[in-house]
């Protein structure tokens, strides 16, 4: 059989049929993580090798139709897709303390009702604590007191991720890797982020 006269399903079927009992335990290993080596370990692969065999696993176009397919097949049954975690992630990393706060002209700051937030950027609130307090003031008169605590989830990890994933940042040891260092540090001094 001529592999230009088989149909799509019919190479799939041919190329599943190819792998052996350890190489698609390896593909269901490896959309645990997406780690390779601990995948091929976890497949029962020898550990001292697992790291060259991953890397031949991962160019075998068997296993990369089969990971695929997963991948596919599970971004279709949870409804979770790269867009989406960019999407999430853009939020965290370019909330803005003015989009959940008003200052009015005698500078005193208000904290915005969830109802007045732009849509979606609730997402990237962590935590909302407030606290009161009742104190009689000179008179015999109620005073009430209140705090309120905001918190984002952390901007600088979500920027760090879609940089990560957009290729923004050297690999460490790579020639790079103090131009993009020295990018950073310039960008955060221009922010008034004090150095860690």
């Amino acid at each position: 059989m001529k592999l230009t006269q088989m149909t799509n399903h019919s190479i799939i079927g041919e190329m599943e049929k190819k792998l052996t009992a350890r190489q698609k335990a390896f593909c269901k290993e490896y959309l645990i993580d997406l780690n390779a080596t601990q995948a091929a370990i976890r497949a029962g692969y020898n550990e001292k090798n697992a790291n060259k065999v991953s890397a031949r696993m991962l160019t075998n176009v068997d296993i990369q139709v089969e990971i695929s397919k997963a991948l596919e097949a599970r971004e279709k049954r949870t409804e979770i897709t790269s867009d989406k975690v960019l999407t999430e992630l853009s939020l965290l990393g370019f909330s803005d303390l003015a989009h959940y706060l008003d200052v009015n002209t005698a500078g005193l700051v208000k904290v915005k009702s969830l109802n007045d937030l732009p849509p979606g950027i609730s997402k990237a609130i962590k935590k909302i604590k407030q606290k009161t307090s009742i104190r009689y003031g000179a008179d015999g008169a109620t005073i009430q007191d209140a705090w309120l605590e905001v918190e984002l989830y952390d901007k600088p990890r979500a920027l760090e991720l879609i940089g990560n994933h957009l290729g923004m940042f050297a690999k460490k040891g790579s020639e790079n890797e103090q131009v993009d260092l020295a990018f950073i540090a310039d960008l955060l001094e221009a922010n008034d982020v004090p150095p860690a």
